[in-house]
This record gives C-alpha cells, sequence and structure tokens, in this order.
C-alpha cells in the first residue's frame, strides 16, 4: 500500500521544466562537500579565509543567537565527541531506574555539562582553529 502512496506523488516533468533548466543550467552551482565520516576522523587543512569565515559567523549571530547554525554545529561535534568517549549522548542516564531526574541540580547533568564544556574548549575549538 505504501509504494502505492509514493507512486501516485510522482513527480512529473513537463518540456516547460525542461526548458526552464536549460535556459537556466549556466547559473547552477556546484558544492564539493565532505562526508560524515571524512568530517569526523580526518584534521581539515584549514585556509586562513575559511577560519576567518567561521569567526565572522560567530560574531555575526542571528536574531535570536541561539538559532545560529554554526553553534549548533560546533555543540553538535562537541556531543559526537563526548559520545564516543563516554558511551551514550549527555543528559542520557546510563542505567535505567537510576536516581537521575534530568534536573538543573542533577549531578549527572552537572557532569556531562562540565564534560561538553571541556570537550568544546579543548578539542572542538582548536581543531576549527576558533
Amino acid at each position: 500500500k505504501k509504494q502505492q502512496q509514493h507512486q501516485q506523488y510522482r513527480l512529473e516533468l513537463t518540456e516547460d521544466d525542461i526548458a526552464n533548466f536549460c535556459a537556466n543550467v549556466y547559473s547552477v552551482g556546484h558544492m564539493v562537500t565532505r562526508s560524515l565520516e571524512e568530517e569526523f576522523n580526518t584534521v581539515p587543512s584549514l585556509d586562513d579565509e575559511l577560519v576567518e569565515d567561521w569567526k565572522m559567523a560567530l560574531m555575526d549571530p542571528y536574531e535570536v543567537p541561539i538559532h545560529t547554525p554554526i553553534c549548533w554545529y560546533l555543540g553538535l561535534r562537541a556531543c559526537h565527541i563526548f559520545c564516543k568517549q563516554e558511551g551514550r549522548y549527555p543528559g542520557v542516564v546510563a542505567v535505567p531506574n537510576s536516581k537521575s531526574d534530568g534536573s538543573d541540580e542533577d549531578p549527572l547533568w552537572k557532569k556531562d555539562i562540565a564534560t561538553l564544556t571541556t570537550i568544546f574548549q579543548e578539542q572542538v575549538l582548536p581543531h576549527y582553529k576558533l
């Protein structure tokens, strides 16, 4: 039944769509990226211009600063390192039915925050020369 649902929403390309694409093909961009494995397991060869772009992104936050994408990206990198080191994600209770309640006063949560802060300052920021 799911296959039928996908088939009924199939996108149809018209001759106008193809003509429009061909007329604008010279403005199509090409972006080269790295896989997540390459991102996590290689030391980047950062040029000064790229590092300056990142620094500018950190100095020019979105209207709501917490929504700034580079902050989320760097935070996710810190969480990934935390998970590799601790075998769990920050805030996840390692033992079911433990007395950890996830509140701000929770000793496990406080320890996770301290560990994440250290990872961020000692590993993530230096990795990106920030």
